[in-house]
């Protein structure tokens, strides 16, 4: 191992310390005491140190004081070469191997550095990782760094081939191709751990194509349904109500086909109950209109106390029920179930409850109102012909029927929406847990 002679090593120390004045170079250049040899040996150590922690481009050669000569007590007196600095705070900076006119010094040390970093690496239980990322760090000098890095790792693989050879391969420092090599083994047995067989891999590629044929078949009915319900949202959509016999220009598209089939007999009896209705409207302003200019018992015309002409108005009044009828009852209710919307369900059972109403008025019949029911048919049979009473309950008759299916047609569509609302409710809950929202 080189060692630096008494000589060397004080001017590695003041080489740098620039001379100010004579006054100043006088009291520098006394001798060095014993003391100040003890603290340059102690400097020296600390040096050697931490240059042992430092990365391998970083380091600078091992100064070491084993060659030191210590002077005797008696012989106190060097040359100026070994002139003392100020302060060892002052120490000029060691010189780096990097510096051009130390790089053989460098390629000298380099094995007595390498088997020191070793030691201490070694003691201190650094992984052989760490010391490859150790030996990558950059030199924080430009022309050093380049040269550092490619000799240690020149270095680092020269050992882990010589330390292969000798049959133990974990005891040299671990090389880039090294970590690279291992990296990928590690790699290849973990993805060899997961391989399917042959077989596994022909089932995952049936599966494969059934999945594909099948999301290839969805997509073709999707594309037909969504053709067939844009040509009959079309021809749904054009008006074709009122009929054309009736000598009106259609208004509103009505198609009892369009509804879904668990509700459309439930359709059909609204629509059948609105003709129904029409129909007693119409019997209902003839009878009324009959009773109010028949003779009474007496052989007057007219009933007593009545007023023939408030009753003819009424009657005809009331015939207006007939598109009304249509209108509040039964076509909100076809649109409800058509569409299952919840609003489309209150402005339904609103009409049905608008409709309950009127026919609850017309079965109980008030006396001049025009209105067929209990109360008229009551003062008939008082005053009028018993004739007149037969028409007139047939009359109450169907009015008391449709105030009960009214009734019936309240709770229905109140179960309706309750259950549509329950079913829509459910798809965003279902929508919301499939999304993620």
């Amino acid at each position: 191992m080189f060692r630096y002679d008494n000589a060397e090593l004080a001017n590695e120390y003041s080489f740098g310390v620039d001379a100010q004045g004579e006054q100043e170079t006088s009291d520098l250049q006394r001798p060095l005491s014993t003391e100040d040899v003890s603290d340059l040996q102690q400097l020296h150590n600390e040096q050697e140190l931490e240059s042992a922690y430092e990365p391998s481009s970083m380091q600078r050669p091992p100064s070491t004081i084993e060659g030191l000569r210590i002077p005797d007590s008696t012989n106190m007196h060097e040359p100026p070469s070994m002139q003392r600095p100020r302060s060892l705070t002052e120490l000029p900076a060691v010189r780096r191997p990097d510096s051009p006119t130390r790089m053989e010094d460098m390629n000298e040390f380099s094995d007595s550095e390498d088997s020191l970093l070793k030691r201490v690496r070694a003691a201190d239980g650094v992984s052989d990782q760490q010391e490859y990322h150790d030996a990558q760090t950059v030199s924080p000098f430009p022309g050093a760094s380049a040269i550092s890095n490619t000799k240690t790792v020149s270095q680092l693989s020269e050992r882990d081939t010589t330390a292969a050879d000798n049959g133990d391969g974990m005891s040299g420092a671990t090389s880039k191709v090294r970590v690279q090599r291992k990296s990928l083994d590690q790699d290849v047995a973990n993805a060899g751990a997961f391989r399917p067989s042959d077989g596994e891999r022909a089932q995952l590629i049936e599966r494969w194509k059934n999945a594909m044929a099948e999301e290839e078949r969805l997509n073709v009915l999707q594309h037909q349904m969504e053709s067939q319900m844009r040509a009959s949202w079309s021809a749904d959509m054009s008006p074709n109500f009122p009929p054309k016999f009736l000598c009106m220009r259609p208004v509103v598209s009505h198609n009892i086909g369009s509804v879904p089939e668990s509700r459309r007999r439930y359709v059909k009896i609204s629509y059948i109950n609105w003709m129904v209705t029409c129909v007693t409207i119409v019997a209902n302003a003839a009878v009324s209109i009959t009773i109010a200019f028949s003779p009474d018992k007496s052989g007057h015309e007219g009933a007593q106390g009545g007023n023939p002409i408030q009753t003819t108005l009424l009657s005809l009044l009331y015939l207006l029920g007939i598109p009304l009828g249509f209108i509040t009852c039964h076509f909100p209710l076809y649109k409800a179930c058509c569409t299952g919307l919840s609003t489309r369900h209150m402005v339904s059972i609103c009409g049905l409850f608008i409709g309950m109403l009127s026919c609850l008025f017309m079965a109980i019949g008030p006396v001049n109102t025009g209105a067929c029911g209990l109360l008229l048919l009551l003062d008939v049979c008082d005053s009028k012909s018993v004739n007149l009473a037969i028409p007139l309950g047939i009359v109450l008759g169907i009015w008391t029927i449709e105030v009960f299916y009214f009734m019936y047609c309240l709770v229905a569509q109140w179960r309706l929406y309750r259950m549509d609302v329950n079913l829509q409710s459910e798809a965003r809950r279902h929508i919301a847990s499939v999304v993620g929202a």
